[in-house]
């Protein structure tokens, strides 16, 4: 605990004890208990509020978000929907506005984007309906962020623009340089890296009067990995090594995972190999410590490239195998073609062309069907590599055509 957690930790339980059937006390002492961490005393303490007060709305939606994060949903979505009613009968539309984002979340989390999208707006309509601008931000942001990840990035990008508007008109800085980021990451995915530079330097702009070591790391990072992609490497390079010593110093183990994957790329494509794979090391011990499966995965097919780069295959080899099964695992769709476009390169490499058939044809499937057009000109391009190999030289020049006009259309 931090030194005023610990102390209003202190009081709080203090307070609890000399007064048991206050309900707002045991509701301010849940508040802390979830923030720092203390899931089951949080628990126990809005339990007891809805005990001394059955209709306390705030407590069920509370208690339906601290459920969530403990690992029960069912738990949890019905406390979200007994807070719901409180807060219709009361007429208090600003509660319900609240309780529908909370239920966005939760049906977002799992995998229902759909049932999310729906709450979403519901949440947003009301906050329009209600003058609060601030909730309308919200409820774009993460309106946007649904859309995108279905791949629908022109809409994304409408709603995280009228967002942007709200957020210059009202002063919210440190808001607006969230939406500047996600504006980043959307322009990112829809394979518009120019645009993605602009929203991520502005959030940088926003972030470097306003943010901590954890926020500017971020803004850091986000602005040295798109530079990378459009081949900035020396900028790119300055920007993710201050990334890297704003996470060091902000602790936070997953960020600082993120800022050695980045960094340790841009070594990568520099030929730097040996600093490149200390990087990349330290974040596959890092991540496999916390727990991040995800990033422990693309550690893995990061690492697998670089021995690629180096012509030792059968590491690659070696390495994919690992990575391949944990992305099917983890069912991350983009993740898996990648490790099918990797495998299918080194297979070449290897002589296996049959494998690398299989592999490449799955990747470029994905690829398409996520409308994810970075990941298809690798596939091509290493399909035209492939049919080279297969000596059809007139099919590889059409196919490395193709590859080439997807990445200018990224352009």
């Amino acid at each position: 605990l931090s030194g005023d957690g610990e102390a209003a930790l202190k009081a709080y339980k203090g307070l609890a004890e000399v007064a048991p059937n206050d309900a707002a006390t045991f509701l301010e002492l849940a508040a802390v208990q979830e923030e720092q961490g203390d899931l089951a005393g949080a628990r126990e303490s809005l339990r007891r509020v809805i005990t001394l007060d059955p209709g306390h709305p705030a407590a069920h939606f509370t208690l339906g978000r601290v459920r969530f994060k403990e690992g029960d949903p069912g738990d949890a979505l019905q406390e979200f929907n007994t807070a719901l009613s409180l807060y219709v009968k009361a007429g208090n539309d600003e509660g319900r506005a609240t309780v529908l984002n909370g239920l966005g979340n939760a049906y977002k989390v799992l995998g229902q984007p759909d049932e999310a999208l729906r709450y979403y707006r519901e949440s947003l309509a009301i906050r329009r309906r209600i003058g609060d601008r601030h909730g309308v931000d919200v409820a774009l942001n993460n309106i946007a962020m649904l859309l995108y990840a279905q791949g629908r990035y022109d809409d994304a990008v409408s709603a995280l623009n009228e967002a942007i508007a709200i957020g210059r008109d009202t002063g919210a800085g440190a808001s607006l340089a969230v939406t500047y980021q996600n504006l980043g990451d959307v322009q990112q995915g829809a394979g518009r890296p120019e645009a993605a530079l602009d929203a991520y330097q502005e959030g940088l702009r926003i972030v470097r009067s306003a943010g901590d070591d954890a926020d500017l790391g971020r803004a850091l990072d986000n602005v040295g990995f798109i530079n990378t992609v459009l081949g900035h490497y020396l900028e790119a390079y300055f920007f993710l090594k201050d990334a890297l010593e704003k996470q060091r110093a902000a602790g936070d183990k997953n960020e600082i995972v993120r800022a050695l994957i980045d960094i340790g790329f841009v070594e990568q494509v520099q030929g730097r190999y040996d600093e490149a794979l200390k990087y990349e090391l330290e974040g596959l011990s890092m991540a496999r410590e916390v727990g991040n499966k995800a990033a422990a995965t693309v550690l893995l097919l990061n690492l697998s490239n670089i021995h690629e780069d180096q012509g030792d295959y059968g590491a690659a080899l070696d390495l994919l195998g690992e990575g391949c099964k944990a992305a099917d695992e983890l069912a991350d769709q983009t993740l898996v073609a990648t490790c099918r476009t990797y495998r299918a390169s080194v297979r070449v490499a290897l002589g296996d062309l049959e494998g690398g058939s299989a592999d490449l044809e799955a990747s470029l499937k994905l690829a398409r069907d996520l409308d994810n057009r970075l990941l298809e000109a690798e596939a091509l391009g290493t399909r035209g590599i492939l049919l080279l190999e297969r000596r059809r030289p007139r099919e590889a020049a059409t196919v490395l055509s193709q590859a080439a006009a997807t990445a200018r259309a990224m352009q």
